[in-house]
């Protein structure tokens, strides 16, 4: 096979300048391929990198996203939580408040029972334990107890 050869040109400030067509200057496709393997390669390596640094970067993405999704239901679920603990919280305060109104009747109740059973409890000084019902009367009658 015989080797292709290209002119070869150099780009200046002033243009576009033609290399002279000398032995020296004229490379084969083999070459060419070459050159070009060797610039590339590394410009490969790079986009190589970059994409498998891309695709931890998306992998991280997904894992964030999916922890922050399991996150997100576990502030849900606490949130019903705190809102029935609430619920029962306030229900609590109510019949706490009941109970409290209860008793405080109740404690009325028991000093107002007190107080009427003590009316009936009489004290009659001067009158031995077991009198007569005519001494009794005699004795109420003398100190204007008695009732009429």
């Amino acid at each position: 096979m015989i080797p292709k050869t290209y002119k070869m040109s150099r780009h200046t400030k002033k243009g576009k300048e033609e290399v002279s067509d000398n032995k020296e200057n004229t490379l084969s496709l083999d070459d060419i391929s070459r050159l070009l393997d060797t610039k590339l390669e590394p410009i490969t390596k790079k986009i190589d990198d970059f994409i498998r640094e891309l695709n931890d970067v998306k992998t991280e993405l997904n894992a964030a996203t999916t922890s922050l999704s399991h996150m997100d239901a576990t502030v849900q679920e606490h949130d019903q939580k705190i809102d029935k603990m609430d619920r029962e919280m306030k229900a609590l305060e109510t019949d706490l408040t009941e109970h409290e109104q209860k008793m405080k009747m109740l404690t009325e109740k028991v000093i107002q029972n007190e107080t009427q059973s003590r009316r009936n409890n009489l004290r009659l000084c001067g009158v031995g334990e077991t009198p007569q019902p005519e001494d009794s009367e005699k004795l109420f009658k003398e100190n204007g107890n008695y009732p009429r």
